[in-house]
């Protein structure tokens, strides 16, 4: 009986993938047409509303996350949706190991950089734009140098009448990370995403 449910339930996924007509490509922060709170999503969707909004299958469909792979700015990242009572609070772009060699610190400056920009463009000014002075913090160094050793993080926010939005970057023993949070206003989140 239950080799019949998956597979009745895997036919009905992939109907329902093959019928769906949303793209979710790339730089989904440039928005056309119809506005969303995240790419093709809206708050309080369900999980089989955001597997229909996106293309194939998620990567990992864990509990209250569904996390896919994806592409923002030209960049490689993790896709992460959250939900709370089987409905859709949060979602964020997590971007990690995109950049190595002797430039990386300045390449995710760049790249966060970029991405703030356009955040800028479509939501206006950021309610906070702030680089942070870590434990590791060093006078000695520049701001890249900071980035990689601990020193620093970046941090900036917006707000729209539906969605707290927050971009974020830290590094973290040479590692750095972009992380792009949209959070329905008022939820609080209890867990991370700390397993995907």
């Amino acid at each position: 009986m239950k080799k019949i449910l998956s597979v009745v339930l895997a036919v009905l996924v992939v109907i329902s993938l093959a019928s769906c007509t949303k793209s979710s490509g790339d730089d989904t922060l440039q928005s056309a047409g119809v506005e969303h709170t995240f790419r093709n999503t809206d708050w309080g969707d369900s999980k089989w509303a955001v597997i229909k909004s996106e293309k194939g299958l998620p990567r990992r469909f864990s509990g209250d996350y569904l996390l896919y792979k994806g592409r923002i700015n030209e960049m490689n990242c993790s896709i992460i949706y959250r939900f709370d009572e089987e409905k859709l609070c949060s979602a964020e772009y997590y971007i990690s190991k995109v950049y190595t060699g002797t430039r990386k610190a300045e390449n995710y400056i760049s790249a966060y950089n970029q991405i703030a920009q356009k955040l800028y463009d479509k939501y206006g000014d950021a309610v906070e734009d702030d680089i942070i002075e870590l434990d590791g913090y060093s006078e000695a160094f520049d701001d890249s140098t900071n980035l990689l050793y601990d020193g620093i993080a970046y941090r900036a926010k917006w707000e729209t009448d539906t969605t707290d939005i927050m971009l974020g970057m830290i590094g973290e023993n040479l590692d750095i990370t972009i992380l792009l949070t949209y959070t329905q206003k008022g939820y609080e989140s209890n867990s991370d995403t700390t397993d995907f």
